[in-house]
């Protein structure tokens, strides 16, 4: 519970956001406005942060916290089911069943995830990281390969981070403790 903008460490949580803007803007993201593709990365990334850190506030800085007397299943599907609503896919006809079916399971896994993650850093901002993670394979521009690379480099940082994360809280909580 109490999950906060930066949450457990402030260094950690920013940066896990940044390591996805960072790769983005090293590889470059292709567009049709003719804009460098190195600053179209960098802007395109800043804007799905921003995005997602909206989404975010809602989903784990307001809703998870609402919920946290529900069991875990029954807060992720409480979740999943406000999300899966929230991207209006159900209004497009051309969306198969199976692809409906594909995309409730992601968002089910996607908000396990984002509850765990939100549970171990209490960040909001670690929780939009993660978040723009999805987003950035599911709907940004560019060719899979660097998006694919952008992703791999987010992963290996963020394990970094949670362990390093994991050992700032067990020393501030041994440093209480001896006292």
């Amino acid at each position: 519970r109490n999950n906060s903008f930066y949450g457990t460490s402030k260094i950690v949580s920013i940066l896990a956001i940044l390591v996805i803007p960072i790769m983005m803007t090293i590889l470059g993201v292709k567009n049709q406005s003719n804009l460098n593709i190195h600053y179209y990365g960098f802007i395109y990334s800043i804007a799905y942060c921003f995005y997602a850190l909206f989404e975010e506030y809602g989903w784990r800085g307001y809703l998870q916290e609402a919920l946290h007397s529900l069991k875990l299943f029954q807060k992720i599907i409480v979740i999943s089911i406000l999300w899966y609503i929230w991207h209006l896919n159900f209004l497009i006809p051309e969306i198969t069943l199976r692809q409906h079916l594909l995309h409730f399971l992601f968002i089910v896994l996607g908000t396990f995830g984002l509850i765990k993650i939100t549970d171990k850093t209490k960040s909001i901002i670690f929780a939009t990281a993660v978040h723009l993670s999805f987003n950035l394979m599911t709907a940004v521009n560019g060719e899979f390969n660097k998006r694919f690379i952008v992703l791999v480099s987010a992963i290996v940082v963020w394990i970094i981070l949670l362990t390093v994360n994991d050992k700032i809280l067990k020393k501030r909580f041994n440093t209480k403790k001896a006292y």
